[in-house]
């Protein structure tokens, strides 16, 4: 009878232990899967930066910050993914200012009047 609650005590022990070792396994996981996700923002932010070199001018403004609002909108997104569902509103919010900037980029390599009725109806959207 005492060799039985040892064994049930002894189960119980080791059925916590495992739970709390593929808890951490998970946590560890998740936490390596931030890290490669931020290494390819960073890396897809380098290639599009180079994207950029060959281009002068407002062009290539346009493109830097394009590559830049890209890499800001995909951190905000990475960082809703860790947060959870609650926190997608924020990335949203997060998100808008790199598009306007983006937007008004573009509009700043347009000519004359078409640069004007760009730029405000990047100004109404954002």
């Amino acid at each position: 009878m005492q060799t039985l609650r040892k064994m049930q005590a002894l189960l119980g022990a080791c059925t916590i232990l495992s739970a709390f070792v593929l808890g951490s396994l998970a946590l560890g996981s998740a936490a390596s899967e931030q890290m490669a996700a931020k290494r390819h923002i960073s890396m897809q932010f380098r290639e599009n930066m180079l994207k950029c070199e060959h281009l002068r001018g407002a062009a290539e403004q346009a493109c830097e910050r394009q590559a830049h609002g890209w890499a800001e909108v995909a951190k905000a997104e990475l960082e809703s993914q860790r947060r959870g569902a609650r926190q997608a509103r924020q990335a949203q919010e997060d998100r808008m200012p790199a598009q306007l900037k983006v937007a008004q980029a573009r509009c700043n390599a347009l000519p004359g009047r078409v640069r004007g009725r760009c730029a405000d109806g990047a100004a109404r959207r954002g």
